[in-house]
């Protein structure tokens, strides 16, 4: 996982996080020009955010499918697929798979 941490774990110089309770990883393998993804966790709580624009020359398609990228890696399901290469399929990513 490639991420530039902000807050508590690493400063960052003048963009570093203030709070020590709060840290925020972007995540740069899902982030580029249009698209921003951000771990933010405090305590025992994570949150994924992602901020991401639709270019109006780009097909709706092309968007989705960079949406359906990003929500596939930044999930911890614990569901099992042959989908996404496991061996087994349980009743977990069945369901997932079909979302």
């Amino acid at each position: 996982m490639h991420c530039i941490h902000v807050g508590s774990r690493k400063e960052t110089g003048s963009n570093s996080n203030k709070n020590k309770r709060l840290d925020t990883i972007l995540l740069t393998q899902f982030s580029y020009e249009d698209t921003v993804v951000v771990e933010t966790t405090s305590d025992n709580t994570s949150l994924i955010l992602i901020s991401m624009y639709f270019d109006i020359n780009s097909t709706i398609d092309t968007e989705l499918q960079k949406i359906h990228e990003i929500l596939t890696h930044a999930v911890d399901s614990n569901a099992r697929s042959t989908t996404w290469h496991d061996v087994l399929t349980n009743k977990r990513g069945k369901a997932l798979e079909e979302l």
